[in-house]
């Protein structure tokens, strides 16, 4: 799932007008951006898998599609995209937008399943970057830019629910031979951040 919204404006605001009951923009002074936060302590934020508005787990494509021709954001459109377009007008426009992937569809996984962990298929690594520039294209088209992105959110904490192990290493390759070739192929300018990780 993708959790987190980094946001570039100086002085909380309250999300509750716009369907986010007690959510706020909020500076935090351990990252360079201020975070939106929600009664649970995990940002609103559209999901690839999870999040906190998320009543359950969903990935954007159906179940063993590799080719990604099933890929849609469709359910997002309900509420997510809504809320996050309204918060962006809410800060005048100057809001930055920030993803954090949570796991690989778990038909990409070695444990074949999206929660308690498991890694990303090598041979799926190409087509999860394909997933992840189609989410950041996607999310574009409909008002919601994302500024910048995560390779994965918690790399190595099976806790979460979901989660994918994804140790520095992997990710550095996963950039290097996937993630950012695609996105330079795609024109994309969302930048990439690696090793999400707080333990």
């Amino acid at each position: 799932g993708v959790s987190v919204i980094g946001v570039a404006y100086p002085t909380p605001v309250d999300l509750t007008p716009i369907g986010a009951p007690g959510c706020a923009l909020v500076q935090d002074p351990h990252v360079s951006l201020p975070l939106v936060t929600s009664a649970s302590g995990v940002a609103p934020w559209p999901s690839t898998a999870e999040a906190t508005f998320a009543s359950v787990s969903y990935t954007y494509v159906a179940e063993g599609d590799a080719s990604l021709a099933s890929f849609d954001i469709a359910p997002d459109r309900r509420h997510r995209i809504p809320m996050i377009r309204a918060a962006i007008q809410a800060a005048g426009g100057r809001l930055a937008t920030y993803a954090s992937p949570w796991s690989a569809p778990g038909w990409m996984k070695d444990s074949g399943r999206m929660v308690q962990g498991g890694s990303l298929l090598p041979t799926f690594a190409p087509t999860w970057a394909q997933y992840i520039t189609r989410f950041v294209q996607s999310y574009e088209q409909a008002g919601v830019p994302i500024w910048g992105l995560t390779v994965q959110n918690e790399p190595l904490h099976p806790g979460n629910n979901p989660s994918l192990l994804m140790p520095a290493a992997e990710q550095a390759e996963f950039i290097k031979n996937h993630l950012g070739p695609v996105f330079r192929t795609a024109g994309l300018r969302t930048k990439i951040i690696c090793y999400d990780h707080n333990a």
